[in-house]
């Protein structure tokens, strides 16, 4: 079997995943690269930029800004969306050869190519890596033996949600009960969620408001939980967020030994010109979460002229 992960001597490769590109969207800032076919691709219902390759050419995209940077592949099956997507492609920073990656996927029934024939598209693969300072350029290069096109859509992580970025938690407006989360005897403050919708928080944008999301447990819950959390702007409803946590096996909260916290999970808000109110809520789920909140330290001088 072909190996998904080729090797980088001089980058640490963070994952492989399944992309959802409707998924905090805003967090990525989409790269055009100096050459390559563009094409639009519908992905449920949402027009989508990708490059294509036919096999035996390249593409390259300007990297020197370091960071966290994404490839987004998907297969072109052409009229049969029977077969399935078997490909590999070449991805070289500041060179042209570079290091080998395998990919397979089937038809994407979501998907769907903007032209006047029916041409059908297999689902996406993910690619996530961390481009080092004094790099300069990203080449992608579709063997000449590949068996089919493939459509590419690289991005870079804004820099507002790097690791980076310096952040300060923010207290919010208003809030039911606050909860005392220990971790390695650092205290911190969360805010409970509750369901009268006293949960709120005041930002001045433009600025991204960074939230980080714990679930309140008890001895009975294994596993992983997955629940919604909906975010809402000024009354108006902003994204829905799906988070996934299981138990925290280094935290605890204070005053509360008969419960125990989740591991945090983190959501990104995206705060326009102005001043702000969020507000949250968690529709058909009756356990209790808690967040805390952060802006970057750059943007407390923002003003709401």
């Amino acid at each position: 079997m072909l190996s998904l992960l080729g090797r980088f001597s001089f980058v640490a490769i963070l994952s492989v995943v399944f992309c959802v590109e409707n998924s905090n969207a805003s967090e990525w800032s989409t790269l055009k690269p100096e050459d390559g076919k563009r094409s639009k691709l519908i992905i449920s219902g949402k027009s989508r930029t990708y490059y294509r390759l036919v096999p035996g050419k390249s593409m390259t995209y300007d990297v020197n800004e370091p960071g966290k940077y994404r490839i987004i592949t998907r297969a072109d099956l052409g009229d049969n969306k029977k077969q399935e997507a078997v490909y590999t492609f070449r991805v070289g920073i500041d060179t042209k050869k570079g290091d080998l990656y395998s990919r397979a996927s089937k038809y994407d029934k979501k998907t769907e190519k903007k032209s006047r024939k029916k041409e059908f598209v297999a689902q996406s693969r993910t690619l996530e890596m961390d481009v080092p300072p004094g790099s300069s350029t990203m080449t992608i290069r579709l063997g000449k033996k590949a068996t089919m096109p493939v459509y590419f859509r690289v991005q870079k992580q804004k820099d507002e949600y790097a690791d980076r970025v310096e952040y300060v938690a923010v207290t919010p407006n208003g809030y039911k009960e606050a909860y005392g989360v220990s971790t390695r005897e650092n205290v911190s403050n969360y805010y409970l969620i509750d369901h009268e919708g006293r949960l709120n928080v005041d930002v001045i944008g433009p600025t991204t408001l960074k939230v980080l999301t714990r679930v309140v447990m008890d001895e009975t819950m294994r596993g992983r939980i997955k629940l919604p959390v909906v975010v809402y702007e000024d009354g108006a409803l902003k994204n829905t967020y799906y988070l996934s946590v299981l138990s925290s096996e280094v935290s605890e909260l204070l005053d509360h030994p008969e419960k125990l916290p989740s591991r945090g999970e983190t959501f990104y808000v995206e705060v326009p010109r102005g001043k702000h109110r969020y507000s949250f809520s968690l529709p058909e789920n009756s356990r209790e979460v808690i967040l805390r909140f952060f802006i970057p330290e750059k943007h407390l001088k923002n003003t709401e002229g």
